[in-house]
């Protein structure tokens, strides 16, 4: 078993640098330096940088048969607070012309969602606080020797 943990999650775009801007503007996340080149932009988003590929970055990894021309192949899901939290991001996101796909609903599991795309077609959600899902990722369940392994590093 591998012992990981996720610090990244990365967009392929078509302008790395306007897409990291406007998430930059909409959530106030602050640029990484230290890690960004001319085809790579990171924001810290919490526990987790958010990345932004130019797509001439498909040739860098060896993967141009996964190139897309844009949109979403995954999403990501903001956790910004409050079910009232949820409701006042929606002028925010109209504001940056973000593309409201489902205004703002409570799931069958009690959480304030709202499903939006950004400027290049790539779908998100901004989501009220999930208590049992924050919970599961702060003490995730191991096996004794896997939580063994995990405290010595």
């Amino acid at each position: 078993m591998i012992n990981a943990a996720i610090n990244l999650v990365s967009l392929f775009c078509c302008d790395h640098r306007a897409l990291a801007d406007w998430y930059a503007s909409v959530f106030g996340f602050g640029e990484i330096q230290e890690v960004g080149s001319p085809v790579f932009v990171a924001l810290a988003a919490g526990p987790v940088a958010l990345g932004f590929h130019h797509a001439d970055a498909y040739d860098l990894l060896g993967i141009e048969v996964a190139r897309r021309v844009r949109g979403t192949t995954v999403h990501c899901t903001f956790d910004i607070g409050s079910p009232q939290d949820v409701d006042a991001a929606l002028s925010t996101l109209n504001a940056h012309d973000a593309t409201i796909l489902k205004a703002p609903f409570t799931t069958y599991y009690g959480a304030r969602q709202i499903v939006f795309a950004d400027p290049e077609d790539n779908v998100m959600r901004l989501s009220s606080r999930q208590d049992a899902l924050n919970m599961a990722i702060a003490q995730p369940a191991r096996s004794s020797d896997r939580t063994e392994a995990w405290t010595k590093r």
